[in-house]
């Protein structure tokens, strides 16, 4: 979501780092519409390409309380995902596996252009353990309530009744994993023949 997006540029920009590497944040536009804007930048980048050493992804954050778990869409097509079991366990976070599979939602947004041109990139999504919350909340609330009546939907907007430690949870994981790259010369790689898909 773009403030998650933006509470991480504001942070970063506040903390004045010096740091090894440049931070990029992106905001495309025409996702619904074949990731129109992602494919844009990422064929005409203001970083190359060879200098862009990952991507993280908010697409959809998670506003229905905070999880002992989060998934990282994407997670075993690059190192990223280590790299984010690492700084998820320093969060007292596991990683669990992408909950829809057979949706194919790894390639139904932004970071697909990223990786398409070998650019490992992931999507920063919920977990499935909410704390608090019955075992089967995910599958009821999420999958039920939400993907499957609202998602794309009328309804699917902004609701007072929404949650956001989270959304804060996602974030904070994320910037670990950026503080991380950004202040080593680690790059993560491809695992899949060079393909990041």
């Amino acid at each position: 979501m773009r403030e998650q997006v933006l509470a991480l540029a504001e942070c970063f920009a506040k903390a004045a780092l010096s740091l090894n590497r440049t931070l990029l944040f992106l905001f495309p536009t025409a996702e619904e519409s074949g990731l129109l804007g992602s494919a844009y930048y990422a064929n005409h980048p203001f970083i190359s390409m060879n200098n862009t050493i990952s991507v993280i992804n908010f697409d959809i954050a998670n506003l229905w309380g905070a999880t002992r778990d989060i998934s990282i869409l994407g997670q075993s097509y690059s190192e990223l995902g280590s790299v984010f079991e690492v700084y998820g366990k320093e969060n007292n976070m596991s990683l669990s596996p992408d909950p829809f599979p057979s949706a194919g939602f790894f390639f139904r947004s932004d970071h697909l252009s990223f990786a398409k041109l070998g650019v490992p990139g992931v999507w920063v999504f919920c977990g499935k353990s909410f704390i608090g919350q019955p075992p089967d909340f995910f599958q009821k609330v999420i999958v039920e309530g939400y993907y499957n009546k609202c998602y794309h939907q009328p309804c699917d907007s902004l609701d007072a009744k929404f949650l956001y430690e989270g959304a804060i949870q996602q974030a904070q994981v994320s910037a670990a994993v950026a503080y991380g790259l950004l202040a080593t010369s680690y790059t993560p790689s491809c695992l899949n023949h060079g393909k990041c898909m």
